[in-house]
């Protein structure tokens, strides 16, 4: 339900095409659709197996997995590496990963990926916030652009020729606001 209810919220911002809700679990997917399938028929709802070569702009992971065997370390198809790179590339702008950290970071892989997210003030204990306010689209891209971040370039009124191009940004904000972003060569 976590899953659907954030899709919704998601899909009022951005719109149903551009929001995708993957699950591991045949059940999950079940669960989820039921929910979404009358009033958002336009969001996919599918397994991380059938997502190879899809993408969305907006990609809700449910890792879901607590109790019985994953309590022991055991978490199936959840620790597979391969189809994790699946889940995890998915997303062309947002991805929102749904799950139990004490239980994921019991596998390596994952374990990595959440002391990277850790490191780097990704991990989010309560429901992210989505908005159009302008504050509050603000504040957060303050947080998440630094440096090493891979960016693409739109809105730029003085030099217009840049927008659509990929860059990484280089620099803190400076005093008027501001980042300093290199282009990437053959953009």
């Amino acid at each position: 339900a976590c899953a659907a209810n954030l899709a919704k919220r998601l899909a009022a911002v951005a719109g149903s095409a551009s929001v995708g809700v993957l699950c591991w679990y045949k059940a999950q997917v079940a669960a989820v659709s039921g929910i979404l399938h009358e009033s958002h028929p336009d969001i996919h709802v599918g397994s991380v197996a059938t997502a190879q070569g899809s993408e969305w702009d907006y990609v809700l992971l449910s890792s879901v997995r607590r109790g019985g065997s994953a309590a022991r370390g055991h978490l199936g198809i959840v620790a597979d590496c391969h189809i994790l790179n699946v889940a995890l590339t998915r997303a062309r702008r947002g991805l929102v990963v749904l799950g139990h950290q004490a239980t994921l970071g019991q596998d390596p892989h994952w374990k990595a990926l959440l002391a990277h997210c850790s490191q780097n003030d990704f991990i989010v204990n309560r429901e992210p916030l989505l908005s159009c306010q302008e504050g509050i689209l603000e504040e957060s891209w303050k947080r998440a652009l630094r440096a090493g971040l891979k960016v693409e370039l739109y809105g730029l009124q003085a030099v217009p020729e840049l927008n659509g191009q990929i860059g990484t940004v280089t620099s803190s904000e400076n005093d008027n606001g501001r980042w300093e972003v290199e282009i990437t060569k053959g953009n």
